[in-house]
């Protein structure tokens, strides 16, 4: 075998690899941040009724197998009591203009490209659900901790839907301390490649979600 075709094959290799790898840290990180949310929830929930249950991966429309991450009613309009007035400002969201809003969704993703952002925005865009797509992978050469949405003719409701990066949704669902150490742990450990410590976290972590 020539050299040019053994590196090819290593290339090739080394690129499928490294997408698996990618994948799997995803799917570590997805399950540990759907772990912390819900607890913090659950915290809460023991000092005021007002905060609503966070459910893990539920079916959205009952005719599709379409589920994200996490998802709360905002029957009590919930949302508007967690979007202050500086973080209302930084999404530019206005809380007196959300009571239409029935239902909150959080989707956790890497990977920000268009492809996958339209995916997500395909599958659960609604007039009645506000959808925070969360980037668990934010460039350090983006300044903004919100990313502007793809234009793209099949995005039909752009003012209830918002990209935003990792620790804007721990100051936006007003995590307590300890949560978001725990969460800025995983995000360090998912940009290291770190798939055995992550996994191991996920086994030390058996708390029963609400499904």
């Amino acid at each position: 075998m020539s050299l040019w075709c053994t590196f090819n094959i290593l290339l090739i290799f080394n690129k499928k690899f490294h997408k698996n790898i990618l994948k799997l840290i995803g799917f570590e990180n997805h399950k540990l941040i759907e772990k912390i949310a819900p607890q913090d929830f659950d915290e809460k929930r023991k000092k005021s009724p007002d905060v609503p249950i966070l459910i893990s991966e539920p079916k959205i429309y009952t005719t599709s197998k379409k589920r994200c991450n996490n998802a709360f009613k905002n029957d009590k309009k919930y949302l508007q009591i967690l979007l202050k007035d500086k973080i209302a400002k930084e999404l530019k969201i206005d809380p007196k203009k959300l009571d239409h809003i029935k239902v909150v969704l959080f989707d956790y993703t890497s990977w920000l490209q268009k492809v996958n952002i339209m995916d997500k925005i395909e599958k659960y865009q609604h007039s009645k659900i506000m959808l925070f797509i969360v980037g668990t992978y934010w460039f350090q050469n983006w300044i903004s901790r919100v990313k502007k949405l793809p234009k793209d003719k099949r995005i039909k409701y752009p003012e209830n839907i918002r990209i935003i990066k990792w620790d804007l949704f721990a100051n936006l669902l007003n995590l307590s301390d300890d949560n978001q150490k725990r969460l800025k742990v995983i995000i360090k450990l998912s940009r290291s490649k770190d798939l055995e410590t992550l996994r191991k976290l996920n086994e030390q972590n058996n708390y029963k979600l609400h499904r």
